[in-house]
């Protein structure tokens, strides 16, 4: 891509994959063997990647990845912050399931938490004074997640934490509203997930309109894109991405083989940056947020 790294330095290795059945691709339930993994994270790591996504509701995904990090990894977790927990219990199951000795970043993983009170959030905050983890912050859907109590305490939130995760990829890109939350807080770091949109941006055709009847429309929308510019699924998947020229951020992505993060890394050195090719379309949130798929 231009004006930006040919590694994996600024990219972030999701796992969810590893430990249930995530995306389109794993509803095939095929479950992706241990040397494939582990060929994914020494591809990963030779081309400097360090940061690696989990959460504590992926399977058994935190122990299948412990046996593959690196002593320079980085890894981000989530939970789910719910009343009368023991935050200090929940972030040592973590730490030992990884077989770390401390947590790069935790992630608030259920929003709702925020709302009604700030329990949750004085729960986060207690993980990171008491050093279980460098890091704190929240993974969203849309910034509506922040706001939804008040603007105030979105406010008090976002000048909390240090991280913020938030879907960005070629159908969703009504995250631009970066400047006025660096307002708030000038050192909040802000990272992409869900660019391939669990796989839907580079499934066929034929198995999306089969499986989303209702936006034959808008899917077919980015099937013409995609050929009448003559960019593989991949490719234009990557080139519309919101922050991809941000220094200060990650953008995650997952893959199921060796081969699949070769492609994606690939992709990565033979990208341009084509202001006149970029995908522009609007979609509605039934589509674009996974929550709501059936």
């Amino acid at each position: 891509m231009k004006d930006s790294n040919n590694d994996f330095s600024n990219f972030c290795l999701g796992t969810a994959q590893f430990g249930m059945n995530y995306g389109l691709d794993n509803l095939k339930d095929t479950k992706i063997k241990n040397k494939e993994i582990e060929d994914i994270f020494n591809f990963f790591f030779i081309n400097k990647g360090m940061y690696i996504d989990t959460a504590q509701n992926y399977g058994d995904s935190e122990k299948i990845i412990s046996k593959y990090l690196s002593k320079d990894s980085k890894v981000i977790t989530k939970f789910k912050f719910d009343d009368g927990m023991s935050i200090e219990e929940v972030a040592t199951k973590s730490l030992m399931n990884l077989n770390i000795p401390l947590l790069d970043t935790v992630l608030i993983h259920n929003t709702e938490a925020l709302v009604g009170g700030r329990s949750a959030l004085d729960q986060l905050i207690k993980l990171k004074d008491q050093k279980f983890t460098k890091n704190i912050g929240i993974s969203i859907y849309s910034l509506k997640d922040i706001w939804g109590s008040s603007i105030d305490f979105g406010k008090e939130i976002l000048s909390c934490i240090d991280v913020l995760q938030i879907q960005g990829n070629a159908f969703d890109k009504s995250f631009f509203d970066e400047e006025n939350l660096k307002d708030i807080n000038k050192d909040i770091r802000i990272d992409m997930r869900s660019i391939f949109l669990q796989g839907v941006l580079l499934q066929d055709i034929s198995i999306l309109n089969s499986m989303f009847p209702k936006f034959y429309k808008e899917l077919n929308l980015w099937e013409t894109y995609c050929k009448q510019n003559s960019l593989p699924k991949l490719n234009a998947a990557l080139l519309n991405l919101p922050n991809h020229n941000r220094l200060n951020s990650l953008t995650l992505f997952g893959c199921r083989s060796l081969k699949e993060i070769q492609e994606i890394k690939y992709t990565i050195e033979s990208i341009d940056e084509l202001d006149s090719l970029k995908f522009s379309s609007d979609f509605p949130k039934e589509l674009i947020d996974p929550r709501l798929w059936k």
